[in-house]
């Protein structure tokens, strides 16, 4: 369980790395337009 706590911060970043890895190889085959909405769109009143 020493090893354990001690090697916890080591651990932790190695899986954040991981999971950033296998979302960004994710959204790049999503297109841009889906996350990115033009200002004047927002602002603008619905009609």
């Amino acid at each position: 369980m020493e090893v354990f706590k001690v090697m916890l911060p080591q651990l932790t970043k190695k899986l954040s790395a991981l999971f950033m890895g296998i979302s960004n190889q994710l959204l790049s085959n999503v297109p841009l337009d889906t996350f990115y909405v033009p200002l004047i769109q927002q602002t603008a009143k619905p009609t």
